[in-house]
């Protein structure tokens, strides 16, 4: 539906609020338009490949760091609820986005372009936005994680000695290491989809092993008491 409103100079024109409303049109997305000459994306990826990198972006370094935190300092064995909740959470999640990928075939598969096409563009930039401030403050914030743990394990001579030799920023020596490892994703996925699938599946390969590595140490030291 288009509003348009009589210009001085007899045209029509848009509205500003069916600007802000409109859709992305669906047969150009999917190829259908004669008109249309931009490529398709060649398929790399397989359903193993689609499936390992859901997980690798719900198992970051939080499950080393922030679970261990709370199941000794605050809420104990309960913090097995909190996890179930966030799996329930994570399914309803995946099975909206399974809907919009149903209704919405042959796209790039992200919440901006479902929100272009289904709501409208004023919402696909606020998200689109938002995606991109939530891709920033997760990459900060697991590099910062990550040398933060390098750091524990060698009782704080990295960062001692950084400070050392280069000063501090607010109190705090500059985090190479966090800048380091962000550089080393940025190199990994500048390197293709199929290359950064192969790493996140060595990567979840680890995590697996290091989770079944605790889960089995671990029995061995419950208190049933």
């Amino acid at each position: 539906m288009k509003f348009s409103i009589p210009l001085p100079g007899g045209g029509t024109g848009l509205t500003l609020f069916s600007k802000l409303v409109r859709t992305k049109d669906l047969r150009k997305l999917q190829g259908e338009d004669p008109k249309s000459t931009k490529p398709k994306l060649t398929k790399c990826l397989t359903t193993l490949d689609l499936t390992s990198l859901g997980v690798g972006s719900c198992c970051g370094t939080g499950m080393y760091l922030v679970a261990g935190m709370v199941a000794r300092n605050i809420a104990g064995p309960g913090v097995v609820l909190s996890f179930i909740i966030a799996a329930i959470a994570s399914i309803f999640s995946g099975a909206c986005y399974a809907e919009f990928g149903v209704r919405v075939p042959h796209t790039s598969g992200s919440a901006y372009m479902y929100s272009y096409v289904s709501v409208g563009e004023f919402v696909a930039f606020v998200i689109g936005w938002n995606m991109i401030l939530e891709y920033l403050i997760g990459t900060s914030a697991c590099a910062c994680a990550l040398s933060a743990s390098f750091d524990s394990l060698s009782g704080g001579v990295i960062s001692k000695s950084i400070g050392s030799a280069v000063g501090t920023i607010f109190g705090r020596p500059p985090d190479f290491i966090a800048f380091g490892i962000t550089l080393l994703m940025t190199c990994v996925l500048a390197l293709g989809a199929s290359k950064s699938v192969l790493f996140n599946n060595v990567l979840n390969t680890v995590n697996l092993a290091s989770w079944v590595f605790i889960v089995t140490a671990g029995l061995f030291y419950v208190d049933t008491n």
